[in-house]
């Protein structure tokens, strides 16, 4: 027991316990504020027309009878990222949680990919008067619940925006950026060697930059261990560690970096997989070849 007290008396032992006594303050502290908040991460790709189309400009699209020269296909996940529940009675009748293109563009389709529960019966409904706005509704959402959408549309990437008003979310809808999958299509095209996966390939530069950290911090005690070495350097040995330590943290950043941009903010239970969509063929836009339209 006089250990203990003995332990207890000396400075540094009081003002650790009162660092920790005030980072459990402020943990505590956040965990119990009450935080409403609705967010969203999306992805968008050209499927005919603009820049990084996935078709040729050769290949015509029609929806219905109509020719539509430009399809941009667009994702959205929406999810409950308090912890509190969020009612559909909160959207503004004035402003109402809605996907609206910018320009005179119009929605040419519009569907739920995933919903966390049917319960939270999630709906999307064409504007009576608007082809290019396209409402959203839901009976209520528990944190963490949410549904991924997507609209497929004849306006330019980035027009497609989600707007509206919920009581209770001055701030509105939050934008969390670049969906986890709109990286992992783009990582999937980078011409990674000998056929290797984008996985292997950041687990193989994390490991191979981590040696080579240690190996520029064991240095001095490499140099020690084998005089040779030192003595074919003509200036100080231990400077040869910063250009190791250099390439070693280069080689570690670099795929800290892309796992950072392809973190999940959203539930995993609506993450879609990169074909995921409706099949059925009469409510897709029709794809005819060129020489099929060019008559």
């Amino acid at each position: 027991m006089s250990d203990i007290l003995q332990l207890l008396s000396k400075p540094w032992i009081g003002s650790a316990l009162g660092i920790v006594g005030i980072l459990a303050a402020i943990v505590f502290y956040t965990r119990s504020r009450r935080i409403s908040r609705l967010s969203f991460q999306k992805d968008e790709v050209a499927i005919i027309g603009g820049s990084g189309a996935a078709f040729p400009e050769e290949v015509q699209i029609t929806f219905g009878d109509a020719r539509v020269d430009r399809v941009t296909a667009t994702r959205y996940v929406v999810w409950n990222s308090g912890n509190t529940t969020l009612s559909g009675t909160q959207i503004v009748d004035a402003d109402p949680l809605r996907l609206e293109l910018e320009s005179s563009n119009k929605v040419l389709k519009a569907e739920i990919l995933r919903a966390s529960r049917s319960v939270n019966a999630v709906t999307l409904r064409a504007h009576d008067t608007r082809v290019s706005t396209v409402d959203i509704g839901f009976d209520y959402l528990d944190p963490n619940d949410g549904f991924t959408l997507e609209v497929i549309h004849s306006g330019p990437k980035f027009d497609l925006h989600l707007c509206g008003t919920l009581r209770g979310l001055p701030d509105g809808v939050t934008n969390c950026g670049r969906s986890a999958w709109y990286f992992d299509r783009r990582l999937r095209q980078m011409p990674f060697p000998f056929g290797m996966s984008m996985k292997l390939v950041i687990w193989t530069s994390l490991v191979f930059g981590c040696l080579v950290t240690v190996i520029g911090l064991m240095t001095p005690l490499l140099l020690h261990w084998f005089p040779s070495l030192a003595e074919r350097r003509a200036s100080e040995p231990a400077s040869m560690r910063w250009p190791i330590l250099f390439a070693g943290v280069t080689y570690i950043i670099l795929p800290v970096l892309l796992l950072w941009l392809k973190r999940r903010r959203y539930p995993a239970c609506l993450e879609p997989s990169l074909d995921e969509g409706n099949t059925e063929q009469d409510d897709r836009p029709n794809v005819d070849s060129a020489s099929a339209s060019s008559s």
